[in-house]
């Protein structure tokens, strides 16, 4: 998780969860998605890898100050404020989508 997304190890990581998924959805009868190419589920394994990787940086503790590294309460803490963010961000988006859309409309 330390390094690139595009690393050798998880290139090989992104490589099995690919040959996983596709054996996956070969079994399943009838499918449960349409067609998709072999490139739309890598984009999609890589971007859930970002997202995996974003939250597990977060959950990382950090030197505070005195050289203390941070107690589980603290990590705890920051994650909650980072998804308070990013929350409060998807609304304000949200709300301007709304927004033109409905001036839009009239």
């Amino acid at each position: 998780m330390s390094s690139t997304p595009t690393s050798p190890w998880n290139e090989a990581i992104v490589d099995i969860l690919m040959d996983r998924l596709i054996t996956e959805l070969k079994m399943i009868k009838p499918p449960l998605f349409p067609k998709k190419t072999w490139i739309y589920w890598e984009v999609v394994i890589r971007e859930k890898f970002c997202c995996i990787k974003r939250e597990w940086a977060q959950a990382q503790p950090h030197i505070m100050d005195m050289g203390q590294i941070e107690h589980a309460n603290e990590i705890e803490e920051h994650r909650i404020k980072y998804t308070d963010r990013r929350l409060k961000r998807t609304r304000v988006q949200e709300q301007r989508v709304q927004g033109e859309t409905w001036f839009f409309a009239k």
